[in-house]
């Protein structure tokens, strides 16, 4: 989902940052307001816009940045660690979407979410977007296949993007599929 996003939103991306690497986007801090246009002095250059990442996963943002880096698109990133309420849906593009706008709201500016589902075919998809619930209440997911010779599953990751506060988000999606196996 993440590559698909970077190719996706290349030709947005001159419009949302100034061409510039991670290593360049750090230098961007502390940020400050843009002056008007009809400032001239050799200090009013364009900053980079820093994307809010809305994770509290440091090795998710690593990857996302890498992944984007790899594509052409080295946007800067910045963790950002909050909860946000998350929509009660089957669909985890609306999931991913609803989170986008919040994420936007609360950080006042661009952001970006994260949402993965896990879906075991043999139980009808579930328990799709509800995974966290699922390992926070220790539920061993491979023994909830034991009924079922179909032991093969895939994994939903949606990455949604909101340019900010009211904007309507871009949603990435992207499914890798596997098999659930006892663990050893």
């Amino acid at each position: 989902a993440a590559a698909a996003f970077a190719v996706l939103l290349q030709p947005r991306a001159q419009a949302l940052v100034s061409p510039c690497t991670h290593a360049a986007a750090a230098k961007c801090a502390p940020r400050r307001r843009r002056r008007p246009a009809r400032a001239t002095s050799e200090e009013d250059h364009d900053e980079c816009v820093t994307i809010k990442f809305v994770t509290g996963n440091a090795m998710k943002l690593r990857e996302v940045e890498e992944i984007l880096g790899m594509n052409g698109l080295p946007l800067p990133l910045e963790m950002i660690d909050i909860d946000l309420d998350e929509l009660q849906e089957s669909q985890p593009e609306k999931i991913a979407a609803a989170k986008a706008r919040l994420a936007a709201e609360a950080c006042g500016g661009p952001a970006i979410v994260d949402d993965t589902s896990l879906c075991l075919n043999a139980i009808g998809g579930m328990p799709g977007p509800y995974i966290k619930w699922f390992q926070q209440s220790k539920v061993e997911l491979h023994r909830l296949l034991t009924d079922y010779d179909d032991k093969s599953a895939f994994a939903q990751s949606c990455i949604a993007f909101s340019p900010g506060p009211g904007a309507v988000p871009l949603v990435f999606s992207g499914v890798c599929n596997g098999t659930i196996v006892s663990p050893r």
